[in-house]
């Protein structure tokens, strides 16, 4: 009986009923077998959309000349559009691909980013959750140990060594109940990470199962925001210190307490023990003297590069050319980086300048005067941190700005040297 079933739910072609056709008509809404797929257009009554079989139900209505149907995807605006939308001025220079292409590139994406999230992500924080169990007892075993130090010591010295010695445990105590105070509260905080990666990963599960190019193309990726995690601890625990009875008073004979040492190490740092080799990709067609001077990573798969030229452009892991933005003047920008946000900021030295490019629309962020911009990176906080060499005497300082706003300004040290 169950066989029966079985032989039921073989989907086949509508037309002659062959099984497990190759073709699907998104439009008709039935499958076709790839003798079939001419008949099948040649019913010329209405529209047709053939796509492989896998890739049925991609097909999208255009947002703005419905019911238009989507064949095309614009790699500058990132969206989905029609004949219609091709023809006019709008999309006239932008680079266009066919819609499946585009659909499987997004989906190897997401595909990217979820083998990050279950293989690399997710283990790290499973790891760090066991070891916080380890991490209480070596505190709890150090703190025994160090009572036993300070009672060896005390048995050794008289009654007026009692007072020191109940201030210096209390200390122990209150020490250790703040350490595991702390700890218990990373962990609370990366189970609670767990339990956001586990539903981001049903989400991109979810995304990558799905071939809704509106839906899809919509995606993006918040796995930077668990990799800039501090979630590894490294800390060194306090230590019992004797002094030698030499005659000082008494509180010196009994010896100190070292302060505790913390180091929350980010989840990004755990993943670099060993590198991997993701892609090389060779940049072509650049010329000897227009080397890449600078990169910044967008996701995953995608980055953007600045050349010997005034452009900015985007490539994807392919090393395809994804988009490509002009500078506001002809000169080229120093260096560039990726703001938490997506946006691009570049430093330029014609104008003494930091722009910030926001689709395609660029800005200028600050001009800077007696002082030319050099390299910058963006912060975890989203500040910008940028070099800058002064125009008469060739000094070096490093200036924090949030927007357009300088936090901070660092360039002497405490013997007043650059």
């Amino acid at each position: 009986m169950d066989f029966v079933y079985s032989l039921q739910d073989v989907i086949r072609c509508y037309l002659c009923d062959t099984p497990q056709p190759s073709k699907h008509c998104d439009l008709c809404h039935v499958h076709v077998c790839n003798v079939c797929e001419e008949k099948h257009l040649s019913d010329v009554s209405k529209e047709h959309y053939i796509v492989p079989f896998e890739m049925r139900g991609s097909t999208s209505k255009c947002s703005d000349h419905s019911p238009k149907i989507c064949k095309l995807y614009c790699e500058y605006c990132d969206v989905p559009i029609c004949a219609e939308c091709v023809s006019s001025t709008e999309h006239e220079q932008h680079r266009k691909s066919p819609i499946l292409e585009s659909l499987l590139r997004k989906k190897k994406m997401i595909q990217i980013d979820l083998e990050e999230l279950e293989e690399l992500i997710y283990p790290k924080y499973k790891e760090a959750a066991s070891n916080i169990s380890v991490h209480i007892a070596d505190v709890k075993e150090n703190s025994q140990k160090l009572k036993i130090c300070l009672n060896n010591k005390a048995q050794t010295l008289h009654s007026e060594i009692d007072t020191i010695i109940e201030k210096m445990q209390s200390d122990i105590d209150d020490t250790h109940s703040k350490h595991l105070a702390l700890i218990q509260k990373r962990e609370n905080f990366i189970n609670d990470r767990i339990k956001s990666i586990s539903q981001e990963i049903l989400r991109v599960r979810k995304l990558l199962d799905a071939n809704d190019i509106l839906l899809v193309s919509k995606y993006i990726s918040i796995n930077h925001l668990h990799k800039t995690q501090s979630i590894k601890l490294q800390a060194t625990l306090p230590r019992f210190t004797p002094t030698k009875n030499d005659g000082y008073h008494i509180s010196k004979q009994i010896g100190s307490l070292s302060k505790i040492e913390r180091t929350w190490l980010p989840i990004s740092t755990a993943f670099l023990d060993e590198p991997r080799i993701l892609a090389e990709i060779n940049i072509r067609g650049r010329g000897l003297y227009n080397p890449v001077s600078s990169i910044s990573c967008q996701s995953g798969s995608e980055f953007w590069t600045c050349q010997n030229d005034n452009k900015i452009k985007l490539y994807n892991i392919k090393g395809d050319l994804v988009k490509s933005v002009k500078t506001k003047s002809t000169n080229m920008p120093h260096d560039i980086a990726v703001a938490r946000n997506g946006d691009i900021v570049y430093t330029a030295f014609s104008d003494k300048s930091i722009n910030l490019v926001s689709g395609s629309q660029i800005q200028t962020l600050i001009t800077l005067r007696g002082w030319t911009p050099l390299s910058m990176c963006s912060s975890v906080s989203g500040d910008l941190l940028v070099t800058m060499k002064s125009d008469g005497f060739g000094e070096i300082k490093v200036v924090r700005y949030s927007g357009s706003t300088e936090k901070q300004s660092i360039q002497w040290d405490d013997h007043e040297t650059i």
